[in-house]
């Protein structure tokens, strides 16, 4: 919080709706009374300064001897360790604890000295943790009352995929491979069933992966344990991570999509105190929210005013796929932030993270020198950040233009598995078909899809919000979409606020999209998935695909699907063979 941080200064300028909206927010954090296992939403727009005003809210509380006690849940750590520090400070005194991976080892073996704070803040990951530890978890509610989320909790989600696989082994000692191979096994077997049914390609299907033997998993954490200390910190709780995951895959309903197998962590859930509450600028967006039996939405009217700023269309399909089978996206659109961007200027632009390099390249291309990315930012007049990184960040409050050059479009499973950890409602084939719609993939199941519009229009509300906080600069804002809804929707949200019109781009199209067929690579990829275990030649290979030789082979074997799949053991190249494994 700001050090001449003054509530009257911060109400003033929001006028009689502002101050209304604090007082709301007060009883519900010091009077309120949601009941144990109810929780409510206060969706106050981004940049009103609700995580500002719950420091101050319970920091005041505390100095007038409220005794009320807190368990406050941050998104990152450096917002934990903020929250604390300011309490304290304004308390004068040692009332609050935060509780992250630096500290963890000093109160581990004395819980009970985390009783003794009348306000505990945590990160999201240790919120999720705790709910499948009830031992532990008692410890952080004792004698506890109130509950502050800020910002969504991520819904558990534990996937499995050839990428996953191929990048745990990076982390994995040589020696622990073989063992890692046998544990994912059964993974890769539903995998390959799922990919050889007709019509696959993204369909999801619900599925049931099957291990021949647990007691491998419980011999490969052994060897892991065994190693453990050869392992670099960083890499090991991503390795706990997906080690768990491969376990609560193999024990619960999945969904397969597009090479990918996933499920809810049922281990998790949505656990809370006597008052319970969700702050999040999203909540009337999300419809996630809307999905829960246990969630209300506490209504809140548009504060922020928008009328000096101009929002931009930029018709285009900014999906992975279509941004891939463009030849020059990056380089247009980098042309096109060149040209609108004047001295003085401050511009954001938020990217998918696989995209950020060849973003930057491009931005070099065409003469920007001085780029920040995500969280390095040091006084740079542009800089890049990714989706998943960037909601709960605050330094690029001063900016003026963002640009947001990317779909947030999640994995289609992804809605699938939001809506039943929401809703606490069981999957069945019925809902989750989809069908092509305007050249994407749709729900026929309208929740679903109500979801997932919820959630593009959500990130992409985020990402805007990042820039301009305090409304003292005139902003501007252009959006790559290819949707109009999505637009008409942001606009919506965003009170008073111009309409600059659409800017056309000169995309041009790689010829393999061109052609709308898969190379030969891609063909010999998808037949290699569908063949049944054993050895063939090159010769049968080629007989099998219809083409005359087998004298460009391996140029072939170069196509990244097929390289994934060596990696992943599924096949072996041999001098005139290829094995498939399974």
């Amino acid at each position: 919080m700001p050090t001449d941080f003054d509530i009257n200064t911060l109400l003033d300028k929001y006028g009689e709706s502002g101050r209304k909206q604090y007082e709301e927010l007060k009883n519900l954090i010091l009077c309120n009374e949601t009941r144990q296992g109810k929780f409510i939403v206060f969706p106050s727009e981004a940049g009103f300064g609700k995580s500002i005003l719950t420091n101050y809210i319970i920091a005041e509380y505390i100095k007038n001897q409220g005794e009320r006690r807190f368990l406050i849940v941050k998104k990152f750590k450096e917002d934990v360790n903020y929250c604390v520090k300011y309490i304290n400070e304004e308390c004068g005194s040692e009332t609050a604890v935060g509780i992250t991976s630096d500290n963890w080892a000093e109160y581990q073996d004395n819980l009970s000295d985390i009783s003794e704070y009348q306000v505990v803040v945590i990160t999201h990951k240790r919120y999720n943790n705790l709910s499948s530890d009830d031992h532990l978890r008692n410890f952080f509610e004792d004698n506890r009352h109130t509950l502050i989320i800020d910002e969504q909790v991520q819904t558990p989600i534990c996937s499995f995929s050839t990428e996953i696989y191929n990048y745990a082994l990076k982390l994995l000692p040589h020696q622990l491979h073989k063992s890692f191979i046998d544990i994912c096994e059964g993974l890769f077997n539903e995998i390959t069933i799922q990919s050889a049914k007709p019509s696959i390609n993204n369909s999801i299907i619900k599925c049931n992966p099957t291990i021949k033997n647990v007691n491998i998993i419980r011999q490969f954490e052994s060897e892991l344990g065994a190693n453990w200390e050869s392992i670099e910190p960083q890499k090991r709780n991503q390795l706990k991570d997906i080690i768990n995951s491969i376990k609560t895959l193999y024990s619960s309903d999945c969904l397969y999509n597009n090479g990918t197998i996933s499920c809810l962590d049922n281990k998790v859930t949505l656990w809370g105190l006597h008052n319970n509450i969700i702050l999040d600028a999203n909540g009337e967006i999300d419809k996630r929210y809307e999905c829960s039996p246990i969630i209300n939405i506490y209504s809140q009217p548009k504060l922020i005013d928008h009328s000096r700023d101009i929002i931009y269309h930029i018709n285009f399909n900014t999906s992975k796929t279509s941004i891939r089978n463009s030849a020059n996206y990056h380089e247009e659109i980098c042309k096109e932030i060149m040209n609108r961007k004047r001295e003085g200027d401050k511009t954001l632009i938020v990217v998918h993270k696989e995209f950020e390099d060849e973003l930057i390249s491009s931005l070099k291309k065409v003469g920007f020198t001085n780029i920040s990315i995500n969280n390095e930012y040091n006084q740079e007049e542009i800089a890049v950040a990714h989706f998943g990184n960037i909601i709960g960040q605050n330094i690029w409050r001063d900016f003026n233009q963002v640009w947001v050059v990317a779909n947030p479009l999640y994995p289609m499973e992804t809605y699938v598995l939001n809506w039943a950890f929401f809703s606490n409602q069981q999957i069945t084939n019925d809902n989750i078909e989809m069908y092509r719609s305007r050249g994407k993939y749709a729900f026929r199941d309208e929740t679903f899809e109500k979801i997932k519009f919820g959630c593009i229009v959500s990130e992409i509300y985020q990402a805007i919000k990042r820039i301009n906080r305090d409304g003292r600069h005139r902003a501007e804002i252009f959006v790559v979409n290819s949707d109009p809804e999505v637009i008409e929707e942001l606009r919506n949200q965003l009170k008073g606020i111009k309409f600059g019109g659409s800017i056309e781009l000169n995309i041009s199209t790689r010829d393999n999209a061109k052609k709308g067929k898969k190379s030969k690579g891609e063909q010999l990829a998808d037949l290699l998935r569908k063949l049944e275990p054993g050895t063939y030649t090159k010769s049968d290979i080629c007989q099998m695909k219809g083409w005359k030789d087998n004298g460009n082979f391996s140029k072939l074997l170069k196509n990244k699907e097929i390289i994934s799949m060596i990696n992943a053991e599924m096949i072996k190249v041999h001098h005139k063979t290829i094995e498939k494994v399974f």
